[in-house]
């Protein structure tokens, strides 16, 4: 037996039917139903909405050049009519997370249905298995209970994805085997693939590639500038330049450097390249530790540049 209020309720009601008494307190407000034994009930979840995951790290602040690699990235999606995938490989530390990143946050627009973002863990002692990243992203699409397998999973996101407009960065990839079953099947998506690697493989699967070169003495002085303010390179115009050429054209190097002499402005630029110039002092001053991510660990940037070194690299890592 039910009683309803179907008007806004307010203040405190009683029923009571065969003994039992039932009692709304407090205040409600919309529909109001009291009732005596029901027996058992019955809970039902509805399918997952149209969650709008934003999951991209921000923005790089400090960014210089690029600009040839960001207007094809820009081309090749105007003149895709399928899914862009974009593959963008070079030595660590070269930038290739910062372009993905300045190109992706600059295409949002384009992606209305959301961004999703794993590093996969390249060179971490076990990097990110397909079966765990697609869990992660079902459940930033509202997907509370993954299915158990790879293959459920997989059909899943392709069919949650379906016909919508994602961007989704797969950073710091090992293999085109790690990356497949993390592709979307709508038309409407992109996904940049960043490795140390080119993972021609993904050629089959209509991948662009990008390779990411070092940058050149100019550009690695005007990403200095940036930290450091315009000001103090030019009083040490040959010593910012000669900072530059050391730290390999690594944005990475040039940014850990700016930092420190942006702590220290006092600091000539000369005695930092003549601490540079020293193997022990390079080992000591120049330890990345893992400054571009916080979900996996990464191994530091190696260069071919005879003056760049650092302390992660005589751990083993691998360029």
């Amino acid at each position: 037996m039910l009683w309803t209020n179907s008007k806004s309720y307010l203040g405190r009601g009683v029923m009571r039917v065969a003994g039992v008494e039932n009692t709304v307190s407090g205040t409600a407000r919309g529909n109001v139903v009291q009732a005596g034994s029901i027996g058992t009930l019955h809970i039902h979840s509805s399918p997952p909405g149209n969650v709008v995951p934003q999951q991209l790290p921000p923005a790089p602040r400090l960014f210089v050049s690029r600009s040839e690699e960001l207007t094809e990235l820009d081309r090749w999606h105007a003149d895709e009519e399928r899914q862009l995938l974009v593959v963008i490989s070079g030595p660590g530390g070269v930038g290739k997370t910062s372009l993905a990143l300045r190109w992706l946050h600059g295409a949002r627009d384009r992606f209305p249905d959301g961004q999703l973002y794993v590093d996969l863990g390249a060179h971490a002692d076990t990097p990110a298995q397909p079966d765990e990243v697609l869990e992660w992203f079902l459940g930033a699409l509202g997907v509370e209970v993954p299915p158990p397998s790879l293959a459920q999973r997989q059909a899943l996101f392709r069919s949650l994805t379906a016909d919508r407009a994602f961007s989704i960065l797969l950073d710091n990839a090992a293999s085109a085997a790690q990356v497949r079953p993390l592709l979307p099947a709508s038309p409407c998506c992109a996904v940049v693939v960043t490795s140390r690697w080119r993972l021609s493989p993904l050629g089959v699967d209509g991948a662009r590639f990008v390779e990411v070169d070092p940058m050149d003495v100019g550009d690695s002085v005007e990403l200095l500038e940036q930290v450091v303010g315009e000001p103090r390179l030019a009083e040490e115009a040959d010593a910012a330049r000669e900072l530059a050429r050391l730290c390999g054209g690594l944005p990475i190097a040039l940014g850990v450097i700016g930092a420190r002499l942006s702590r220290r402005p006092r600091r000539t630029l000369a005695k930092e390249v003549d601490e540079l110039r020293t193997e022990t002092s390079r080992l000591a001053s120049l330890d990345l530790d893992d400054s571009t991510s916080t979900t996996r660990p990464r191994s530091a940037p190696s260069s071919t540049s005879p003056m760049w070194t650092c302390r992660h690299a005589r751990r083993g890592s691998t360029a």
